[in-house]
């Protein structure tokens, strides 16, 4: 009986530690993002009918960040994709962390209206040296007819040329007429200028 209720106890203790981890981490998490938020790009002057969209996937904003500034210089439409799974915190990272360099994913909207546009620029992070999984399935659900498509992805450090080019082939498989990539390489310096107006996507290139 005592052994039993010593065990209860430990179970306890280390659900409540695991609790107070997640709880730091969603924390640091939240205070990064609000960072990388106050760095968000001005409301891009886009003409009547853009003919590039940049679409991306960002967990935790730095994608989002590149994103937003890519499209006010393109003077393009801009598009989030969204993937529950790896939401803020400690389970959102062990999930991302376990599915780098899987090629599916949940994720809202899948499909997109890319009709109007004559170029595509999708954004995503490296996990594991791939392009995240919500990438994948984005382009797994879309076809890109006569399209231009640059593939944007974000880093602390390299990633596998192999993975790129296997989903480079894809998109040309589903109608691109090209495909190219460009790696950000993610740096602090971000989220610590003091103007928002100084950062550029030709910085980050």
């Amino acid at each position: 009986m005592i052994l039993i209720t010593k065990l209860v106890v430990v179970i306890v203790a280390l659900a409540a530690g695991i609790k107070v981890i997640d709880c730091c981490v969603v924390w640091a998490a939240r205070r990064r993002l609000e960072k990388l938020q106050k760095l968000k790009a001005p409301a891009p002057s886009r003409s009547p009918l853009p003919d590039a969209l940049v679409v991306y996937y960002s967990r935790s904003g730095h994608t989002a960040l590149a994103s937003s500034y890519l499209a006010d210089q393109l003077h393009a439409d801009l598009r989030a994709v969204e993937a529950f799974d790896y939401s803020l915190g400690l389970a959102g990272w062990v999930n991302a962390m376990a599915d780098g360099g899987l090629d599916d994913a949940w994720i809202n909207p899948a499909w997109m209206d890319l009709a109007p546009y004559d170029a595509i620029y999708l954004g995503t992070p490296i996990w594991r040296g791939c392009p995240a999984p919500p990438a994948w399935e984005f382009v797994r659900s879309n076809m890109f007819p006569g399209k231009k498509v640059v593939l944007v992805t974000t880093s602390r450090g390299s990633w596998k040329q192999s993975a790129i080019e296997l989903l480079g082939r894809e998109i040309v498989r589903r109608g691109a007429r090209s495909f190219e990539h460009r790696p950000l390489a993610r740096k602090r310096a971000w989220f610590r200028r003091s103007d928002p107006d100084d950062l550029r996507i030709t910085d980050l290139m």
